[in-house]
């Protein structure tokens, strides 16, 4: 049982644990600890006072974001720095697109409200080199954002011009956009008609995260409205990442700092079930196996999630822990989940790279129901992201990595988002029986020259699909354990969150 688990399961009891000048104690409804309880408590004292002094030494204030004179780069982005580098051929996953229609808008004025955005946001401006070993970080001018116009091909059929279009962005998409650029960010405008525009942007992840692109998205629509909406004060995200710095810098933090070195050395390793080879994380190939749900299988499990007093995530994580321990024979199995720094009203309209990691252990015992698992994974959950450190995990950052390190060694990520954007996603699917488990896309695979997850779970919520991939290091998994995986996650799904019946069964699936 987790240190987080323990003390939810005394609390229950009315047992409260706290931490005074590095002394323990206890108050409890008399008789209510037993001679096991102090077994217990004597036995797990060391590891107990680390996770309350972590949680003492956690954020409980809000974020003050004050203008900072120094230009230097978050923590997050420091490490993506001198984690990725500059390999010969950058990473798909380093890009990220936008893509938008404006009808009824001419190009200059897309350009426009785009030069404003660009010059609001002090990090699309950004760009890093190296200052005698030191990263740092140069604002470029608004102004002088390179921005190409193009007139579409008036020849087309409209029924050709669609998917002509959507050839044009993916082969912008995956232009290269190297990291130690003048600009990390380009643009085109494609003028459809003397009103009607289609722009296209593709920006680094290094200056954005997902949630930045729909902040861009939301500032376009309400610069280009008629009459433009007001919009709300920007922070700036350099500002935020001069407050990280110092936050993370102080003292206080170090009882934090120390809990999750424990911790990460006490997780086990998940291991292929076939080669018994380790799969932390390694150089290789990555392959992606793409899926759709569609609309009303997405419905059943919303309801189910609504039947179980959970969100969506937390159950759809829940039945991924369980398809990884039924997969690997292992009942604890780390997760690192992909979250969302804000969290607060002073950050929520911040753009900029804002995402952190949340590292929890799925307990999965072979006759445990799926509603317990799900209720012990809510609250390693909400314990992690109490005591969240706002960068992926790795502090302190250098080349050769130290203090907490990092999560390398689990196996397995998943990263949830929700896009509400009429139109975005696959295609609407409006039968009301579709085949399970859904179609699979394999990619042909992308090689990796730097350490990638073995296991990655990538989902995202349109409202009326939920797009997915499993993306695998195909050079750590052999073709029978990726089938037994897929196998084993959408049977999870199937069975926790498809089926009508509230989910109570033991769990004892074999797939391999």
């Amino acid at each position: 049982m987790t240190i987080p688990a323990l003390l939810s399961e005394l609390q229950a009891r009315g047992i409260t644990l706290s931490l005074a000048d590095g002394e323990l104690s206890f108050r409890a409804p008399k008789g209510a600890l037993t001679p096991a309880d102090r077994a217990t408590l004597s036995a797990r004292r060391e590891a107990i006072v680390a996770y309350l002094a972590a949680k003492a030494a956690r954020r409980t204030d809000p974020v003050t974001i004050t203008p900072s004179a120094e230009l230097r780069p978050s923590l997050l982005q420091e490490l993506w720095w001198h984690w990725y580098g500059l390999p010969p051929r950058q990473l798909n996953q380093e890009r990220l697109p936008l893509v938008k229609l404006f009808p009824g808008v001419t190009a200059g004025r897309v350009a426009e409200a785009l030069r404003a955005i660009v010059a609001r946001h002090h990090t699309l401006r950004s760009s890093f080199h190296e200052e005698d070993g030191r990263l740092t970080v140069t604002l470029n001018e608004a102004a002088a954002l390179p921005i190409e116009f193009v007139e579409a091909d008036g020849t087309l059929p409209r029924e050709e011009l669609e998917p002509a279009l959507k050839a044009q962005a993916a082969e912008y998409a995956a232009r290269q956009l190297p990291l130690d650029g003048q600009w990390l960010l380009r643009a085109r405008v494609v003028s459809l008609a003397p009103d009607q525009s289609l722009l296209l942007c593709v920006f680094h992840h290094i200056i954005v995260d997902a949630a930045s692109l729909l902040l861009i998205l939301a500032e376009l629509d309400a610069r280009l409205a008629d009459p433009p909406r007001a919009l709300p004060a920007a922070a700036q995200f350099l500002d935020y990442a001069a407050w990280e710095r110092a936050w993370m810098a102080d003292p206080a933090r170090q009882p934090l700092i120390d809990y999750w070195a424990r911790r990460f050395r006490a997780l086990p390793e998940l291991v292929g079930p076939l080669t018994g080879r380790s799969l932390a994380w390694q150089p290789g190939s990555k392959v992606d196996h793409r899926f759709v749900i569609p609309a009303a299988q997405l419905r059943r499990m919303q309801a189910a999630a609504t039947r179980l007093q959970t969100s969506l995530f937390s159950a759809l994580l829940s039945a991924f822990g369980v398809a990884l321990a039924r997969w690997s024979g292992s009942e604890r199995v780390p997760v690192r989940c992909v979250g969302d720094l804000r969290t607060s009203p002073e950050l929520a309209n911040l753009v900029g790279y804002l995402v952190c990691s949340d590292v929890i252990e799925i307990h999965a015992p072979a006759k445990a129901d799926f509603v317990s698992i799900l209720k012990a994974s809510e609250i390693e959950s909400h314990s992690a992201m109490m005591l969240r450190v706002p960068t992926l995990m790795r502090h302190p950052l250098h080349r050769g990595g130290s203090g907490i390190e990092d999560p390398r060694g689990i196996a397995a990520t998943i990263n949830m988002f929700s896009v509400r954007i009429p139109g975005a996603g696959a295609p609407l699917d409006e039968r009301a029986d579709p085949p399970w488990p859904p179609q699979l896309t394999r990619s042909a695979g992308e090689p990796w020259p730097i350490p990638l997850p073995s296991i990655y779970l990538r989902l995202i919520d349109y409202g009326h699909a939920l797009e997915g991939s499993l993306e695998l290091n195909d050079t750590l998994l052999t073709a029978a354990e990726q089938a037994a995986l897929i196998e084993a996650l959408f049977d999870a799904l199937d069975r926790f969150l498809l089926q009508a019946a509230p989910a109570a069964a033991p769990l004892t699936t074999e797939v391999l």
